[in-house]
């Protein structure tokens, strides 16, 4: 018998085979079609609907929009960045331009809520590529970004380069894959010995303040003239297709840069050379050749015509001066000045302040005074007496000054005049140690960069140049570059070819972010001619006199008794007598010291009316009365000539009484204080 199971199975599979349960499934199945194509009907519907949504966007609307540059653009979309997204390359392009042009204005955007990338994602964009040695395209493409925009003035450059000495040690870079410290003259190539010496190239603008360091190389030993006329030429050709004007390059006399100078066919006569159709000046640095003057005079005579400079002098002056116990005329000289080791001779300091107008004023005293008895001490004061002016003419940092011969070169004042006197002074001197006669060649590149600087301002007057700065033609930002390298990580006197890289790199991306401007003092959009020649002849002009005479100087580092700076309201003007109206008698002999206590108390009544402003003093600290007093030869020495002709400027001169005062004041002094000196309290 079959099982109630099976019997209801069959009875089921009857039922589906029934004629209406087939219809039933035949309508359901055409539901079931009807509703899938409902369903894709919808599907199409809501995507329809989101692309309506979508397509009227901000996002859609900015890429179909017509900017009228790529930057407008840049900027719009940089305010709709996502902290996710990255900068395109348009932002950083334009990021850029709008930090090179004006970091404050920048800065402002920023302040404001633009959206602006951070200095230091700029700093890390400039710092993305190789610094290797050599050239670095990403760093000239910045630089170009940087100057596309400016104009003449902001464009105008000087190309200085000098050696520094680094450590002969080899580094393996994981990141560079090779080993520092070979030599490596870019292009050029690399050479199998170690490295010792960095040549280091920088640019500085001659009208505006900026400088950055734009490639160095590695060399063992010196680089060699002919590599480095190769270099001085690639420089400039890549300087100028960034878009900058070189006009000028300055370097010390290494025998490889004289060199290659003369490869370039450079001269004293002819101070330049041509790249393509650039005119480019030769000029040597003015510290350097000061220095290297003082050098060749120690233990030595120069001598030109029938005129004679001798080192003795000057130690003889200084060992008079030196025997002075109750004033000295000579405060800032010391046994390092006079008897330098050879570090000491590589101070310019040290040099300048023995060429000074000091140190001509007390040998002339000496020589009056009968206490300097060569023949030919006079020649020698004259010779430190020009090379004071000289250095003043070739060190102008600003416009104007009250020292005629620190104001800038300009067709009008007393620099001009004197240069153009000075650039053929050396050419018939001689220096004469032992018997030998020879020629240094800081002669030659004295006059050589003085032509070249007289030269470059003839040629910048064509471009609307009405002055000349003369202290941005020296290579003293160089040797603080150097002394950055040095001190990067701890003083390090010769830091490696890794330690110069990274140095140099970082020097590279601070340099270029950070902008100055234009040099106020030294800007001449604003100056008329006119009134530029009135404002410099209220200080510079005077009676016609021989610019290389030795009546009067400035000082390179005036004593406190000098009016560095004198306005009308000075007292007691110092009269222009002659020295040759002040008798010594045999009888009454007057020493330095003498001449260097009245000089000393005419600086404290001159202090003493200054802080109290009493006019009863006046009468009772001065003398009205003309300079004719025999001990007064210092206080005429050191007077400047060029302050005679304006009212109430000049020295003061003490009054019989007060110099008594003070004379028996550090009389006293000077016998009391040894034996008090060494107490406490």
């Amino acid at each position: 018998m079959p099982s109630p199971t099976s019997i209801r199975k069959r009875n089921l599979q009857d039922d589906l085979d029934s004629p209406i349960k087939k219809k039933l499934k035949t309508k359901l199945i055409n539901s079931t079609r009807k509703l899938h194509s409902k369903v894709t009907i919808i599907s199409k519907m809501k995507k329809k609907i989101v692309t309506l949504k979508t397509r009227n966007t901000l996002h859609n609307i900015l890429h179909s929009h017509k900017f009228p540059s790529k930057n407008s653009k840049a900027l719009v979309t940089m305010q709709l960045k996502s902290k996710k997204r990255p900068w395109t390359e348009d932002e950083k392009n334009f990021a850029l331009s709008l930090f090179y042009k004006s970091p404050a204005a920048y800065k402002f955007l920023r302040l404001q809520k633009v959206n602006l990338p951070a200095p230091s994602t700029i700093r890390n964009w400039i710092g993305e590529s190789k610094f290797l040695p050599g050239f670095n395209r990403s760093f000239l493409e910045h630089i170009k970004k940087k100057f596309e925009a400016k104009s003449y003035k902001e464009k105008a450059c000087s190309v200085l380069f000098d050696e520094i000495s680094i450590k002969e040690f080899l580094e393996y870079s994981k990141q560079y894959d090779f080993v520092e410290g070979f030599e490596d003259i870019g292009k050029i190539g690399r050479g199998n010995k170690t490295a010792n010496t960095a040549l280091v190239f920088m640019v500085r603008g001659i009208y505006s303040s900026w400088k950055f360091p734009i490639a160095y190389f590695l060399a063992h030993s010196a680089v060699k003239s002919k590599t480095l006329k190769t270099l001085i030429v690639d420089v400039i050709k890549e300087l100028i297709g960034v878009g900058l004007c070189p006009k000028l390059t300055v370097c010390d006399q290494g025998t490889n840069n004289q060199s290659a100078l003369k490869l370039l066919n450079v001269s004293e006569d002819k101070p330049y050379f041509f790249i393509d159709e650039n005119k480019i000046f030769a000029i040597f640095d003015v510290p350097h050749l000061v220095k290297s003057i003082r050098n060749n005079l120690i233990g030595s005579v120069f001598k030109k015509d029938d005129k004679e400079i001798s080192y003795t002098d000057i130690i003889d002056t200084y060992q008079v001066d030196k025997k002075n116990k109750k004033s000295r005329a000579l405060l800032k000289i010391t046994d390092a000045h006079i008897f330098p080791n050879s570090f000491q001779k590589m101070r310019v300091k040290f040099a300048t302040q023995v060429f000074s107008h000091s140190m001509a004023s007390t040998m002339r005293t000496c020589i009056q005074t009968k206490q300097l008895q060569n023949k030919n001490a006079q020649d020698t004061a004259d010779f430190v007496d020009f090379m004071n002016k000289l250095f003043d003419c070739l060190n102008s940092r600003t416009l104007l000054s009250n020292n005629p011969y620190n104001c800038a070169l300009s067709d009008v004042g007393k620099v001009k005049p004197f240069l153009m006197k000075a650039s053929t002074y050396f050419t018939n001197m001689h220096k004469y140690k032992k018997g030998k006669m020879s020629r240094p060649p800081c002669f030659n590149g004295i006059t050589q960069t003085i032509n070249g600087i007289l030269n470059l301002f003839e040629e910048e007057k064509q471009n609307g140049i009405l002055f000349l700065l003369t202290n941005r033609f020296n290579q003293d930002i160089l040797e603080n570059l150097f002394s950055i390298f040095r001190q990067k990580g701890g003083y390090n006197k010769n830091p490696t070819a890794r330690t110069l890289r990274t140095s140099f790199r970082s020097n590279c991306i601070f340099s270029l972010v950070t902008s100055k401007g234009t040099n106020c003092k030294a800007n001449i959009e604003d100056l008329d001619e006119i009134q530029l020649q009135e404002q410099v002849s209220l200080v510079v002009e005077l009676p016609p006199q021989d610019p290389l005479s030795s009546s009067s100087s400035s000082s390179s580092s005036p004593t406190p008794s000098t009016l560095s700076s004198p306005t009308p309201s000075s007292l007691s003007l110092l009269t222009s007598t002659s020295l040759n109206n002040i008798e010594i008698k045999e009888e009454e002999p007057i020493t330095l010291e003498d001449c260097s206590v009245l000089y000393f108390a005419g600086y404290l009544a001159h202090r003493c009316i200054a802080q109290f402003n009493c006019t009863n003093c006046i009468n009772y600290l001065l003398t009205n009365k003309n300079i004719d007093d025999k001990n007064q030869l210092l206080l005429l020495n050191k007077n400047y000539t060029y302050l005679e002709i304006q009212n109430d400027i000049g020295l003061k001169a003490p009054s019989k009484d007060f110099n008594n005062i003070i004379n028996k004041a550090l009389t006293i002094f000077e016998d009391k204080i040894k034996n008090i000196l060494h107490k406490k309290k």
